[in-house]
């Protein structure tokens, strides 16, 4: 992997960390068992005080009381592209005073301690949904059947990863729907007893229209589960539904957060498929720039919606594409960082030819949740619009 980051960071020890959010959630734990958080920085710091038992500061208090420590700048992708900007502007230099969280945990790790760190995956336990969201990005009204994993799979995946990874900051578990998973609370429990200590978060994403039985919130309780609850009800009425769930959650006192969907970018593909051209393919990589990454049938996606267009038949899988565990050598394993940070051949995935992406370079905006189909919305469970 390339080396981007000075020389002393090699003896860190004191961080200062910029923002809050979800990123910031999923990796903490990991930053502070292993360095001093001397504060964090982020706009909150208007507001309150303190975050995670961390004093909080606004971004102009913090850097004023900076006296030299590193910054870990706790978002990806475009946010972290404006927050650079910023801390340019007041005269800090990239990858010598801050860096992405992202980088620091996958090259600092491997570089220093021979630990192969990751910040987050997202791995697809059922294809079946609730919904068939138009513009879904993971393709599901394209799914002639929908595939579900069988829990003796997900299990033996699960181990192949961390034969590999040493610590995972966030694993979020999605589909589809994933409340459809018949065996979620058992594989919940998987994660618990086995893996708990080595992943800083486990988070469901659910669409809120299914609501789990009284088994699956002591699972999703006992496993110290965040549930992450996209809300589409702008386009499809649960209202009364999504409600009920946040109600159920935090009775058992699951952490829940709710996002109301308004727009989303148009991937085109696979009905309307971009055309970019292949020298322009590397910089549509990085405007992109997922801050998470795929896994699935034992393979790391840089992109997850690449795997999700080669299981519909519309997309067939080149071999930067992914990282393969199965045929991974040991003394190899760095591949996976170096995967995960964008070092692909040529610079990008084969799909970055022919879709869209989340990225600013795509202007194209659709309804977030707008239905496939007008009339009804139906499954196997019964709801409908």
């Amino acid at each position: 992997m390339e080396n981007r980051l000075t020389p002393d960071w090699e003896d860190v020890r004191h961080v200062i960390l910029y923002g809050c959010g979800n990123v910031a959630q999923a990796c903490l734990s990991k930053i502070q068992r292993d360095f001093s958080v001397d504060y964090i920085m982020d706009k909150m710091g208007e507001q309150q005080d303190s975050w995670k038992g961390h004093q909080l500061l606004a971004p102009e208090s913090g850097l004023a009381r900076r006296t030299g420590q590193k910054i870990l700048v706790m978002t990806g992708g475009r946010v972290y592209q404006e927050i650079a900007a910023s801390l340019i502007v007041a005269g800090l230099k990239e990858y010598r005073d801050f860096c992405a969280i992202e980088y620091f945990l996958t090259w600092w790790y491997w570089t220093y301690r021979q630990e192969n760190v990751l910040m987050e995956l997202h791995m697809a336990l059922t294809m079946q949904c609730t919904l068939k969201c138009a513009n879904c990005n993971m393709f599901v009204p394209y799914y002639s059947n929908p595939v579900t994993f069988p829990l003796r799979q997900l299990k033996e995946e699960i181990k192949l990863l961390f034969q590999y990874v040493d610590y995972l900051g966030c694993l979020t578990l999605l589909g589809g729907e994933p409340f459809l998973y018949e065996n979620l609370a058992e594989f919940l429990e998987v994660l618990k007893t086995s893996y708990r200590n080595r992943i800083g978060v486990i988070k469901i994403i659910t669409n809120g229209t299914l609501l789990p039985d009284e088994r699956l919130l002591t699972f999703l309780a006992a496993a110290d589960t965040w549930v992450s609850i996209s809300d589409y009800t702008q386009e499809v009425p649960y209202e009364k539904r999504l409600k009920e769930l946040q109600s159920l959650l935090n009775e058992k006192a699951i952490q829940t957060t709710v996002t109301r969907m308004k727009e989303w970018r148009d991937f085109g593909f696979p009905e309307k498929p971009f055309q970019f051209a292949t020298e322009a393919c590397e910089a549509h990589r990085i405007a992109c720039s997922p801050i998470f990454h795929g896994y699935n049938e034992g393979k790391i996606f840089y992109c997850h919606v690449v795997w999700s267009a080669a299981n519909i038949g519309r997309y067939r899988l080149q071999a930067r594409d992914c990282v393969d565990l199965h045929t991974l050598k040991r003394e190899d394993r760095h591949e996976i960082a170096c995967h995960c940070l964008g070092e692909l051949a040529g610079g990008f995935v084969g799909l970055c030819q022919i879709c869209g992406g989340c990225g600013q370079d795509n202007d194209k905006l659709v309804p977030a949740g707008r239905q496939a189909r007008k009339n009804a919305v139906s499954s196997p469970h019964g709801i409908t619009r």
